[in-house]
């Protein structure tokens, strides 16, 4: 246990000094107020870039070396937490160097919370008297409505109107938001999965590079989701807690829409699990309901008809790039330019999509089917799967940050399983993912 207790600090240590290297290249004060300027010198310094993903790799290694360490006797979520804490302190100064995403929230909170436009049908070029204006207007999204649900316009929204125009408070207000989620997300793991789940999860290479670094949405998205799924799992299986696990998901689907593939698979789960028919009966009615009545009161702010729903999920499937495509969609478009056939990628991104709804369908009409049969283990593999498949297949602009709710995933499936093969795709994919960033660039 005191060998364990040493190669914990040592590896702390560690990361703290590359923390600290980071710091003196990348600290948001050198680069605030020139951001766009900022990225594309970054992103045409190869060098720059080298550097970071070969020190976020050799972390990796560590990560995994102590991982492999730690598994019989993980560290007591008192001391995970306590590390992350001091290392978020660190982290959230650096610079966004992989995304100007940040950038991009903190422009649509203000076109809601200060300027009181609708962030889905207005940009942020129209608003040329923001105090912001001079260090946003250049930004790659300032020109585009929003793609995000419009609960995670509320919460930014909200933390931009207590920061108004001071832009450093706004900017660092959002990371140590994000930071301070982040933390929560590791206490709820740690509290529910146990401490190593606890520890894979706060300290991923890939994870706090995006949610303490860059500063990503997703780190919402997996707090609602995991509630979802504690509520789901863990609580007694009666109406009430099988409607508030329906509610948490939906709200994570208000923050970014993708675990909305999730509703059916946790849902059909949540309704086998229902001991009584009425208590069953009930919930086909209730939780269609709650979906529908907390959408409605969260998009009330914001609803300007059905475009106010539709077109911030086409606005997202406008971006594209073969190169960063899912993988199904990259290989059809190499086989249909072989080919020499017209519409290359759109007959790639149809293909992609159309095996993706038939896995979809498949699997559904499978749990149903199947009925009692199927235990809810089960049931949760298969969301497991049919996330797995929706990367695979799905996205013309597919970004590494994506992949954290998938790691999430893996988690709660090698949680569930005990299976080796979960966790060596969760390893595999921090490594995939930060070794993406060399193409990014």
């Amino acid at each position: 246990m005191i060998k364990n207790k040493i190669k914990i600090i040592l590896g702390f240590i560690f990361l703290v000094t590359i923390s600290l290297f980071a710091l003196k290249y990348f600290f948001l004060l050198n680069y605030y107020t020139n951001h766009s300027e900022a990225y594309r010198y970054f992103s045409n310094n190869f060098i720059i870039y080298l550097l970071l993903v070969g020190s976020l790799i050799l972390i990796s290694i560590i990560y995994i070396l102590l991982d492999k360490k730690l598994s019989q006797s993980p560290p007591r979520l008192a001391i995970i937490l306590t590390g992350l804490i001091i290392l978020s302190a660190i982290l959230i100064l650096v610079f966004p160097i992989g995304a100007s995403d940040i950038f991009l929230y903190l422009i649509q909170a203000r076109t809601w919370a200060l300027h009181g436009l609708n962030p889905y049908t207005n940009n942020y070029l129209q608003l040329i008297t923001d105090a912001f204006y001079p260090g946003l207007k250049d930004n790659y999204w300032a020109g585009q409505t929003s793609s995000y649900g419009p609960l995670f316009i509320l919460i930014t929204g909200g933390l931009s109107f207590i920061f108004k125009n001071n832009f450093l408070a706004s900017i660092l207000g959002l990371k140590i938001f994000f930071a301070s989620i982040h933390l929560v997300n590791a206490g709820l793991i740690g509290k529910t999965l146990g401490k190593r789940f606890a520890w894979l999860y706060a300290f991923n290479p890939l994870i706090l590079f995006e949610f303490l670094i860059n500063g990503h949405n997703e780190v919402l998205l997996i707090f609602f989701c995991l509630l979802s799924f504690y509520w789901l799992w863990f609580k007694i299986p009666n109406l009430k807690n099988s409607l508030l696990a329906i509610f948490f998901l939906t709200l994570g689907v208000l923050i970014k829409f993708t675990p909305i593939i999730l509703l059916p698979f946790w849902g059909l789960a949540l309704f086998w699990r229902l001991k009584d028919r009425p208590s069953k009966k009930l919930f086909l009615i209730l939780s269609p309901l709650l979906i529908l009545s907390t959408g409605f009161l969260i998009y009330l702010p914001f609803w300007q008809g059905i475009k106010t729903l539709i077109d911030p999920i086409s606005n997202q499937m406008h971006f594209f790039s073969y190169l960063l495509s899912s993988p199904i969609i990259a290989l059809s478009y190499n086989l249909f330019m072989t080919l020499k056939l017209d519409n290359s990628w759109y007959l790639a991104t149809l293909t992609g999509r159309s095996l993706f709804l038939a896995f979809f369908m498949l699997l559904i009409g499978r749990i149903i089917w199947t009925g009692k049969k199927l235990n809810i283990k089960k049931i949760l593999n298969y969301s497991i799967l049919i996330m797995i498949i929706f990367y695979a297949s799905f996205f013309p602009w597919l970004m590494p940050w994506y992949f954290t709710f998938l790691l999430l995933l893996l988690l709660i499936g090698y949680y569930l399983n005990k299976d080796q093969k979960y966790l060596t795709a969760f390893y595999a994919i921090t490594f995939l993912e930060i070794t993406y960033y060399l193409i990014l660039r």
